[in-house]
Order: structure tokens, then sequence, then C-alpha cells
């Protein structure tokens, strides 16, 4: 029989069992009304009848789609392929959700059941009965868990709803997420609730944490001993939290305000293994900035970001702290706005002293600031974003200090005016290369700056052999005269990178002037943005054209 013919037949027997069924459903709406004695009992039992043939459709039609599955060529596929779909599945939807995947047939659903991987995430509250059957579905094995206090629906206390079971799951927990408002049933806070339920519990399998509680409540610390814990994550005072063992700690990332310096040194303390850190504090505290003899010693660490920080902070901070010279390092400094310190602390006197120890330097801006990024071959890179309102003397400042720098690049907006743009050049005396992007007035004054032939008629940066204005538009007769003028002295530009129609007129007049011109096509205005597009914290890095 052809498929034609097949949906024809099954077409026309569907349309039969329709009318009939139509025809049976009014003949007994006819029967059930006729017996009624007033309109109210007449809605009420019509309403039941309608509901009951839902019920019944819905039914018919389930256990259609049911065999249907059975039949179809996905009933056919090894549990195994089976699992691997569903595990596809199963990352797509929320952990506390069922993909519809399981139900797609019997076997298919038994394969569900019967795979502990996918019963071990569990969030409280939870339904009393459900606990120990996802416990029995996922084998206890290392589980996920997932507690909120937003549970308005659940008349249950604290305890009942989240303490207790928390308790019967510690020695299964791997992953632990919290979220802790004030919209819950009860007042009562994080601390509290773990000190009287779980306090010097043991977690043995638990590895991430994470809390997320902005209360300031410091009282009934709990303690948690967990000897596994390799990531923390606080969002919130750090003080409020339960205290936590972090001997194997890899990742910490705290998000905070008002944090001091001292604050930081305390929370890093014991840190031994730490691998990664971020510490995002929204505005800087005050705490002790005396000399101590503490040092936090973190041997292994490889990538650090600590913001925002007073400049005395700042100091202070990594005068006690002892990290590897390979550590990938991001920080933000800001105003001492509220008059903390008797002498505020100007920016360079932290990154002045670092200076020495790179040889490029990039400056680029930031929606707070300019961001002063230092690498070297040697060592790690160093970002530095300066909040402060003299972020415009920094450069003169900065290259006061010894320094060894022979590369530097500056992106639009970011030079100081003439006189200390002369200033810094003339103390950078090493600067073999040096690139701008995207400024034409800046170009102008960094022109002025290179030209021996302008009033303070000395020549600055005298090895400077590179010269990198791509995507920056520029007279070509004020380049020409620069690079004559320094080549007539003795110091000639030897390379020169421009971009294709950025130079007026054009760019012909340039390459007898130098060894090397190179020319490259423009940068697509959206992939170069993006290439610029510092990031909030001052952590990212500016890619350009070199």
């Amino acid at each position: 029989m052809s498929p034609e013919v097949v949906d024809d037949f099954i077409a026309s027997e569907l349309s039969v069992i329709c009318a009939d069924f139509e025809k049976r459903v009014t003949n007994l709406l006819h029967q059930q009304t006729g017996k009624l004695s007033g309109p109210s009992d007449e809605l009420s039992t019509v309403n039941e009848t309608f509901q009951q043939v839902d019920r019944t459709i819905f039914k018919s039609i389930q256990s259609m789609k049911w065999q249907y599955n059975q039949q179809r060529p996905v009933e056919k596929l090894a549990n195994e392929l089976i699992f691997e779909i569903l595990q596809y599945c199963k990352a797509d939807e929320p952990h506390c959700y069922l993909p519809s995947a399981f139900s797609v047939s019997t076997k298919w659903r038994n394969v569900a059941l019967s795979s502990p991987d996918f019963w071990t995430n569990i969030s409280l509250p939870i339904h009393p009965d459900l606990l120990p059957l996802l416990q029995k579905r996922s084998q206890y094995r290392p589980i996920h868990v997932t507690i909120s206090n937003d549970d308005l629906w659940d008349e249950r206390s604290q305890d009942q709803r989240i303490g207790e079971p928390l308790r019967m799951l510690l020695g299964q927990i791997s992953h632990l997420n919290i979220s802790w408002g004030e919209g819950g049933t009860e007042t009562r806070s994080l601390n509290s609730l773990l000190a009287a339920r779980v306090n010097e519990c043991d977690l043995p399998f638990l590895e991430h944490l994470e809390i997320a509680d902005w209360a300031s409540d410091e009282s009934d610390m709990a303690w948690l001993y967990t000897g596994a814990l390799k990531n923390l994550v606080f969002e919130g005072n750090p003080a409020s939290k339960p205290f936590i063992w972090k001997d194997w700690l890899l990742d910490l990332r705290i998000e905070w305000t008002t944090m001091s310096s001292t604050d930081i040194i305390n929370l890093l303390t014991d840190c031994t293994q730490l691998e990664r850190c971020s510490i995002r504090n929204d505005s800087s505290g005050s705490g002790d900035v005396q000399p101590s003899e503490t040092v936090v010693s973190l041997p292994e660490l490889q990538t650090l970001y600590i913001g925002s920080l007073y400049v005395a902070e700042m100091i202070h901070l990594f005068d006690h702290l002892e990290i590897p010279s390979s550590a990938d390092v991001s920080v933000r400094t800001e105003d001492d706005r509220h008059g903390f310190f008797n002498n505020v602390i100007p920016f360079d006197e932290f990154l002045g002293p670092r200076v020495a120890l790179y040889d490029e330097l990039r400056i680029r801006k930031s929606y707070a600031g300019l961001s002063y990024d230092l690498s070297s071959k040697s060592r790690g890179p160093l970002s530095v974003l300066n909040g402060s309102s003299e972020k415009v003397h920094s450069l003169a400042d900065l290259a006061s200090y010894a320094n060894s720098l022979s590369s530097l690049h500056f992106e639009a907006g970011t030079l100081p005016s003439l006189p200390r743009l002369v200033e810094a050049l003339r103390s950078l005396s090493l600067i073999t290369h040096i690139s701008i992007h995207n400024g034409e007035k800046d170009m102008d004054m960094l022109l002025s700056a290179l030209d021996p032939q302008e009033p303070h008629s000395e020549i600055l940066c005298p090895r400077l052999e590179s010269l990198d204005c791509s995507e920056t538009k520029f007279e070509s007769s004020r380049l020409q005269e620069t690079l004559q003028a320094r080549n007539s002295k003795g110091f000639p530009v030897r390379e020169l990178k421009t971009t294709r129609g950025f130079v007026t007129p054009d760019s012909d007049g340039l390459t007898s002037l130098v060894e090397q011109h190179h020319q490259v096509d423009p940068i697509p205005v959206k992939s170069y943005f993006r290439s610029f597009m510092a990031s909030g914290d001052g952590t990212g890095s500016a890619q350009t054209a070199t």
C-alpha cells in the first residue's frame, strides 16, 4: 500500500471516529442536562463533563504519541547513543527542569531514569518526598545543590525547607550555590541558619562554593570544613559569610565594597595554593596602612585582579603580597575623595617604581580613566587603571622613574599636553618604537614633540627607529617635515606603518624618507572598536595593529 493510500485511509478513519465521538458526547450532554433541577446544577455538571472529556482526549492523544514513538527510528537507537543525546538536551535546560526528551518513549525514559548523572542537581527548598527519590536515582554520587530563600509559597520554616535537607546532603555535595535575599518568609540570616544546622560539619566532596548574600550581619559565624574546596565565590560582605577552609583553594572571586587593603590581606591569608584571584571592590575602604611584618605568599598565583583601592591602600597591599613575577596582574586605583589620608598619595607612587621591570607601555582609555598596560618578555603583564583626577599628568610623572621602556603605544585621547609630553619623552631615552592609533590631534602633538625643529630644539627619543600611525588620519606634509628633520640630524626613523586612504593627500612622499614603509588596509569599524574596547574593570587588553 502506497504512502498516499495509507494517508487517505487514516484520514477517513479519523473522520469517522471524530464524527462518532462528537455524536456520543452530544447525546451524553443531553442526557445529563435533562435530569437537572436548576441552572446552577446544570452549569456545574456540564463543566465537570467537559473537564472529563478534556482529560480523556488528552490521554488518548498521549497514548497515540507513545505508540507512534515506539515505531520511530529513534526507538531503535542504542542506549549509549540515547544517553549521549539526553546529555546534550539536559545541558540546554536549567538544572531544575527536565528536558522533554526524557519522555520521548518508555525506552528513552528508562535510559534517563537509570542514568545517575541526570539526577545530581537538587534545588532547595524541595518537597520532602522528592529528596530521597533524587538521592536514590543519583546513586548517592556527588551532587550540585542550589539554595534560595525566595520561597513565599512555602509555609514550612527555613529549618524544614533548607536546614534539614542541606544537612542530609552534606556528604554528597560537590557544588553549592546559595542565593540569599531579603524576600523570604523569614528574616533569619544565612550565617545564622548555617551556624544552627551545619556548623563545624564536614563537606568532604565540596569543590565549588558560591554565596550571594548582601546582608551585613556578622553574628553567629558558621564554620564549615571544606578540605576539597577549589573554587570560592562570595558576593556581598565577606565578614558575614561562614568561615571556610581555604588551604587548597585554586580560584577565589569576591565582589563587595569599601574593603581596605587590610581586609584583602586577611582574605588571602592561608590561600597558599591560589592560582586565580579576582576581588571587585566597588569603592575603596580605609584601614591600617602602617608597615607590618605580615606578608601573604601566593607562590602559585597566575592571575590577579584587585579594584578598586586608594593609591595608599594599593601600595600597602602590594607591600604585603608576595607573588610570582609571571603572574598576570590587573588593578584599579581611585582618588581619596573623602580625605582619609592627610597627604593624598599620587598615582605614580604606586606604578612608578614598577615601570623599571617592563619594556613596553600601552596607554588606553576606559570609562573610568586611563589604563597603563606594562608588558615584558621576561615577566607577566601589569595593567593599572588610574581612576584619579590627575591622570593627565601621569605619563610625565611615570617617566621620571628609572625605566628601560623601549616601546610606547598611545590610544586616541591619551596624550598629555605638549609640554608634559616633551617632559615625558625626554626621560624615555631608550624608546625604539612608538605607535599611535585613531588620534589625529594627538598625532600632530606627537610629531611636534619628535620634531627637532620645534621650539624645544632637542632630539627626543634618539633611538626611535619605528613609528606606527596606522588607523590615524593625518597630513603627509607634517610627517614629512618631522622625518626629514630627524634624518638631517642623524636620528632617522627607519620603519613606518600607515593605513591606505588615511594620509592626505597621499603617502607617496613618505616612502623615500624611510627604509621600510608598510601600508595596511583599514580595519573594519566594528572590528576596530571591539579590539580597543576596554573592559569595565580595566582587565581587558587593547589589541592594536602594530
